[in-house]
């Protein structure tokens, strides 16, 4: 707004178009990507991605869940994805983790606290 005077319209128009189109992109991915959760049902035996406030999408059954560990790069994560289908589509349930002693140390709370939790669930 302090530059309007310097800028011409043309160059106004396309920067609040630019600026519009990188917001509307920004809330669209906080609401459905970034904001996902996860929901294991025992009742229906089946894992749920649940996106934004509403939308919920069943995944698949306990029994095809399988655990995925993803390498890029020297940084290592978790993910899940059907047995016959893990490479095709397949949906990420951490952070990355590095070979520093500090990841070394939240890998291994992850794994006791999060992925052996999940198991054990699925299991029973």
């Amino acid at each position: 707004p302090f530059f309007h005077t310097l800028l011409t319209t043309d160059i106004v128009r396309i920067v609040s178009v630019l600026g519009g189109i990188l917001l509307f992109y920004t809330i669209y991915d906080y609401l459905f990507h970034v904001n996902a959760m996860f929901l294991f049902d025992k009742r229906t035996r089946s894992i749920y991605k649940i996106t934004g406030l509403i939308f919920k999408k069943r995944l698949m059954a306990f029994d095809e869940m399988t655990i995925l560990t993803n390498s890029e790069c020297g940084l290592i994560s978790y993910s899940i994805g059907r047995k016959k289908k893990q490479f095709v589509k397949n949906y990420s349930i951490s952070d990355t983790f590095s070979n520093s002693k500090k990841s070394m140390v939240r890998e291994k709370e992850y794994v006791e606290n999060i992925l052996n939790p999940i198991l054990k669930f699925i299991e029973d």
